[in-house]
């Protein structure tokens, strides 16, 4: 009898535990936040002749899901806090973002980056893409 109840607790606990690990691995998976995929700009040579402003676009979902994104350009094409030129938190309402073409130069190259911030707090992969000013 004693035997039984051995093999019996020790068997209910391998299957908490595998429980737990499959309610963990699920949960972990329904959180995932994929990167935004960006429309425009996402080709490397940008025309700005005649323009007042560069739109940047992307796909825009889950919006009852996000609370801003974080939109972000540098010089050159290296993301780091020394080439940031631009940061700001943009509303689910404010889109495009158009930036004046003032703040770009003529054979500048930039990258600018989005990252989805949700309701919840958690944030999507960032997306970037390079871009050259040609002509303005």
């Amino acid at each position: 009898m004693k035997h039984r109840i051995i093999i019996l607790s020790s068997l209910l606990i391998v299957l908490a535990l595998a429980g737990g690990a499959f309610a963990y691995r699920m949960n972990n998976i329904s959180n995932d936040r994929p990167s935004v995929d960006l429309f425009s700009p996402v080709t490397d040579n940008i025309d700005l002749s005649g323009k007042a402003n560069l739109e940047f676009k992307w796909r825009r979902i889950n919006f009852t899901q996000t609370d801003h994104y974080r939109f972000k350009i540098y010089s050159g094409y290296n993301m780091l806090e020394s080439t940031l030129i631009l940061k700001q938190d943009v509303g689910v309402n404010q889109y495009p973002v158009e930036i004046p073409a003032k703040t770009f130069r003529l054979n500048q190259a930039y990258t600018w980056s989005l990252v989805q911030v949700y309701v919840d707090g958690s944030k999507s992969d960032n997306s970037y893409s390079p871009f050259t000013i040609i002509k303005k």
